[in-house]
């Protein structure tokens, strides 16, 4: 079932929603922090996420989904703060299992049935880091395999049978060297939304956020790409 952690800035009067990639927690993003944002971090989509109140004392709210959260971020738009100040979709669709605007079908589901396999594990893992040093480097998440495998089964069983989702993102980025979500996939599935602004992260792997410091870092690109 749907997990959120919480880190709490002192003093901090914004909130960043992270809607988190397929079988991942928030030690992917951990080194992020900072003292701009509180930090809800939603993991594991094997149910549909349905997020609590948001506290009425945060003068901004910004969501930012990756992956697979792309698409359960979308599932989830009616408990989305109403007043978002952006909405920023990272290498994934509304589509996620798709050929023309996702992942080929086949791809997702050999995925899901070798995830036991240590070895497809490691190929996943070198895959969605972009080399083996930055692999070594990804801090793994806490989540035994079994766990992260039901929840992608989860996730290919509603994502099949559900209409489209309401889009609602401002823009979305993707990275030309992403090897889990293909980029033309990726453009052209947002091409079909033009409320959303497509940008690029040159030469970034699926998993980008070893490249920025921050969140603060991270938005500033957002907001002046």
């Amino acid at each position: 079932m749907p997990t959120l952690h919480q880190h709490h800035a002192p003093h901090a009067d914004r909130l960043l929603i992270l809607f988190t990639g397929w079988g991942m927690d928030d030690r992917q993003t951990a080194h992020l922090a900072d003292d701009s944002h509180d930090i809800w971090t939603v993991s594991d989509y094997t149910t549909p996420v349905q997020l609590p109140p948001i506290p009425t004392h945060y003068r901004s709210c910004t969501l930012v989904a990756w992956s697979l959260g792309v698409w359960a971020a979308a599932e989830a738009a009616d408990t989305l703060p109403a007043n978002l100040s952006a909405a920023i979709a990272v290498n994934g669709t509304l589509t996620p299992i798709d050929d023309l605007d996702g992942i080929p079908p086949a791809i997702f589901s050999g995925t899901a049935d070798n995830w036991l396999i240590p070895r497809a594990r490691q190929r996943f893992l070198l895959r969605m880091t972009g080399s083996p040093q930055a692999a070594d480097a990804f801090p793994p998440p806490q989540r035994p395999p079994l766990d992260q495998q039901r929840e992608l089964q989860a996730i290919a069983q509603r994502a099949s049978a559900a209409p489209r989702r309401r889009n609602p993102f401002s823009c979305a980025f993707v990275a030309t060297h992403d090897r889990i979500f293909p980029p033309d996939a990726q453009r052209h599935a947002w091409s079909q939304h033009p409320e959303t602004r497509l940008l690029t992260l040159p030469d970034a792997p699926h998993a980008p956020f070893a490249d920025f410091s921050s969140w603060s870092d991270f938005l500033h690109l957002a907001n002046h790409a």
